[in-house]
This record gives C-alpha cells, structure tokens and sequence, in this order.
C-alpha cells in the first residue's frame, strides 16, 4: 500500500452540532506534505539566507 504524502490541515462538520438520522457535510482540507532536511537531532538545516531547506519530490 502507497503512503499519502498530505497533511491534514482543517476538518469541519456541517451542521454543527449534528442530529441523528439527518445529513451533514465534513470537509477537509489537505496540503502536500513537506519533508525538511534535519540532522540527526532533529534541526532543521537552512541556507545561508535562513531559508529551511527541503526534499523535492521527483
């Protein structure tokens, strides 16, 4: 099975709050997820202007 390289960033529901036997809408919203270039404790590295650096994706 594949992973999702996504993040969920928002969730909400529709009508709020919800009654049984009744329809409601959840939406979400995703974003591609980024992958940072750490040190193996877990900072960060960034270029010369502070800009964190990241993985490109192929």
């Amino acid at each position: 099975m594949a992973v999702a390289n996504i993040v969920i960033n928002d969730v909400s529901i529709s009508p709020n709050p919800v009654n049984t036997g009744q329809q409601y809408k959840l939406a979400v919203g995703i974003v591609p997820e980024i992958f940072k270039i750490t040190t193996m404790d877990d900072y960060s590295l960034v270029d010369t202007d502070g800009y964190i650096l990241i993985c490109k994706e192929e």
